[in-house]
């Protein structure tokens, strides 16, 4: 199958309280906004934003026309609380997906739902047979996201990420295709 051109058929995917949807240069100052964030990006690989023009520069190079990456946002003011991509091994018929969140949203369950139609697109539409995630120990809450979307915790990973120059634990979150089509 070619994933990226099949995601393209997929633009925009609708939650119950949250619309998944390219990125445009629009959503700058939102991105910024959280981007900014130290706790936001506490336990993500990259630093803060430092500025409005590192913001668009990025938007530019990664979420422009790029089918793997989806902004979250509200749908009554198309108000960008955050992002989800998708990243898939085709070898092996598997993807993982990462995210992150404006800290105002945070406990509200907009996450669940990114990850609920992350799941239903990797599932339903490009047919894979295993989608994963993973997390830093000391952020359980995305621990608690995962598992309110049916995925099974698989383990720990010493040191597999280096975030911030630091070498990380992550605890690794799986679910199969045959386990989510089942209900």
């Amino acid at each position: 199958m070619d994933y990226e051109f099949t995601l393209r058929d997929y633009p925009r995917l609708e939650g119950e309280d949250i619309v998944l949807r390219r990125f445009t240069l629009g959503d700058a100052g939102d991105v910024f906004e959280y981007a900014s964030d130290p706790e936001v990006t506490e336990h993500l690989t990259w630093d803060p934003h430092q500025n409005i023009e590192e913001t668009i520069s990025i938007i530019k190079k990664l979420f422009l026309n790029n089918p793997y990456m989806y902004a979250i946002t509200l749908p009554e003011n198309d108000k960008c609380i955050g992002s989800i991509d998708i990243r898939i091994v085709e070898k092996h018929n598997y993807a993982s997906f990462g995210f992150c969140l404006a800290k105002p949203y945070w406990g509200r369950g907009y996450m669940t739902q990114a990850v609920t139609l992350m799941l239903h697109l990797g599932f339903e539409k490009l047919d894979l047979h295993r989608m994963e995630a993973y997390h830093s120990p000391e952020n359980p809450a995305v621990g608690r996201v995962m598992e309110k979307c049916g995925m099974t915790r698989e383990g720990l990973t010493r040191e597999s990420s280096l975030v911030k120059g630091e070498y990380r634990d992550e605890i690794l979150y799986g679910l199969l295709s045959k386990d989510f089509l089942k209900d």
